[in-house]
């Protein structure tokens, strides 16, 4: 069974920094409202580029489920990759981050959250008309 997480901190340097904890505001909407304990949902590169997916306090897509978002700390800025409700262009909208969802009182947290040295991240998405995808987001900074 997963079990959630609290939040997100990294540790460098001898120092405990938080990255999301419960409440947080995210990137493009909604509150941190807990991460994964499956290492498939963190990733981190070379360059201390950190990857994470959470669950949402927001449904935006009304599909009774918690919105799911996968996000990455780099250059100490957090950063929105996807989320539920992205569209992507040419495909559909993101329906979940996962095509795994063990029950509907369990979020349901990305899987594919690994990181490259150039911050290129695998998404694994459902999109909203069923199809599932593999997605590499591309930084553009």
């Amino acid at each position: 069974m997963r079990q959630q997480v609290p939040g997100v901190f990294s540790y460098s340097k001898g120092v405990l920094s938080a990255i999301a904890r419960p409440g947080d505001p995210m990137p493009g909407g909604g509150s941190f409202v807990s991460a994964a304990d499956i290492v498939t949902t963190y990733g981190i590169n070379s360059e201390g580029d950190i990857s994470f997916a959470a669950a949402l306090n927001t449904d935006s897509i009304g599909s009774g489920n918690d919105d799911t978002g996968l996000y990455v700390l780099s250059h100490g800025a957090l950063h929105l990759v996807a989320r539920t409700g992205t569209v992507v262009p040419g495909l559909g909208t993101i329906a979940t981050l996962s095509q795994y969802q063990p029950s509907p009182a369990q979020p349901n947290y990305a899987t594919g959250g690994a990181i490259n040295n150039r911050g290129q991240i695998l998404v694994n998405a459902t999109l909203t008309n069923g199809a599932g995808v593999l997605l590499v987001a591309t930084p553009t900074h």
